[in-house]
């Protein structure tokens, strides 16, 4: 069974509202990019990776720390290499995470 057609005053109700949706850029963008059907959900994996980033500068710091502390106690130069191959890897890790935190909050 069919509704009744629209008469002409909600026919230009509608057409009004449709206008103003149109209008709204935002909102074309995420209707435009919305996925449907049954995948996951994209906004799971942008979290996990940045769970992960996390988690590796947390790990790449420690590590730093270890092999400081061990490299000046011990004065062994195969602790101070250990170091100065892992300090330039945590500065690289910091610098992307600062980098996709700057853009997010743009």
């Amino acid at each position: 069974m069919h509704p009744p057609p629209l008469t002409p005053r909600e026919r230009q109700s509608l057409d009004a509202i449709e206008q103003a949706l149109g209008r709204d850029r935002l909102m074309e963008r995420r209707l435009r990019t919305l996925q449907t059907g049954t995948g996951p959900d994209p906004h799971f994996w942008r979290s996990v990776r940045a769970s992960s980033a996390r988690l590796l500068l947390a790990a790449c710091v420690t590590a730093c720390l270890v092999l400081l502390t061990l490299a000046v106690a011990t004065d062994s130069g195969a602790w101070i290499t250990a170091f100065a191959v892992t300090w330039p890897a945590t500065l690289l890790v910091t610098a992307a995470l600062l980098s996709r935190w700057c853009r997010r909050y743009r």
